[in-house]
C-alpha cells in the first residue's frame, strides 16, 4: 500500500487528505472503527470492496464512501483485482485525539494530534479490548489517590480533597437551609446555583 498525504503538505489543517493506491489482491488498513474522526473515501481507479461493518460492498471509480464515527461503521478496503491496483482519496476530520477499535483482532489505539509527525498524529498506545483496565493511581508516585469527602448536592456527588472540605461543608450548610431568599445583588440566580457553577470550576 502506497500513501501520499495532500492536506498536511497544503497548509490544510482541520481536514486530513491522503491519495491511497491498494496493491492488487492487498488491503488498506485491518478494519477499524473511529471514534472521534469521521472519513471518506472517493474512489478514483481500480475495483474492489470496502468491508463496513460486516458486509463487503462493491466499490468502482466515482463512488463516495461516507464513514461516520462509531463501531456500526468499521471499515476496510479491499482490492479484489489481480492485476490493477485500487486508488481512492481518504478525507478526513483532524480532531486533536482519536480512539480506534479494531474489531477483527479486540485491538484499541489511541493517538494525539502532533505537528511534527508527518500524518499529523501520534500514537499513545495499543491495548487489548477487554483485558481490564488500570487503577486511576496504579504506579503514581503517591500510589493511591489523595481522601475525598463527598457532598450530595441537588442529587450530584461533588468530590474534593479534605483539604477544601471545610469550605464546602459552610457551602452546603447555606444552600440547604429552609426559606433560602436570593441574593441582594440578584442578578436573578438562585444561591443554589450560584455555588454549584462554582463547585464545577
Amino acid at each position: 500500500m502506497r500513501l501520499h498525504q495532500l492536506g498536511k503538505p497544503a497548509g490544510s489543517i482541520e481536514l486530513g487528505a491522503t491519495l491511497t493506491e491498494v496493491a492488487p489482491g492487498g488491503i488498506s488498513f485491518p478494519r477499524h472503527a473511529h471514534y472521534v474522526n469521521e472519513e471518506a473515501i472517493y474512489v478514483l481507479s481500480g475495483s474492489g470492496e470496502a468491508r463496513i461493518g460486516d458486509a463487503p460492498v462493491p466499490v468502482r471509480p466515482g463512488d463516495w464512501i461516507a464513514l461516520p464515527t462509531g463501531p456500526e461503521h468499521a471499515h476496510q478496503m479491499v482490492n479484489v483485482s489481480t492485476v490493477k491496483p485500487l486508488v481512492y482519496l481518504c478525507i478526513s476530520t483532524m480532531r486533536g485525539a482519536e480512539i480506534v477499535e479494531y474489531p477483527d483482532s479486540g485491538k484499541i489505539g489511541a493517538g494525539v494530534a502532533d505537528p511534527r509527525s508527518p500524518v499529523g498524529f501520534r500514537r499513545l498506545g495499543m491495548f487489548r479490548a477487554g483485558s481490564g483496565t488500570l487503577d486511576y493511581w496504579e504506579s503514581e508516585r503517591h500510589g493511591r489517590a489523595r481522601p475525598v469527602h463527598s457532598f450530595t448536592l441537588d442529587n450530584r456527588i461533588v468530590a474534593i480533597s479534605l483539604a477544601a472540605s471545610r469550605r464546602v461543608r459552610a457551602i452546603a450548610e447555606r444552600m440547604t437551609r429552609p426559606n433560602q431568599t436570593r441574593p441582594a445583588s440578584g442578578h436573578g440566580v438562585e444561591p443554589r446555583t450560584a455555588v454549584s457553577a462554582r463547585l464545577a470550576h
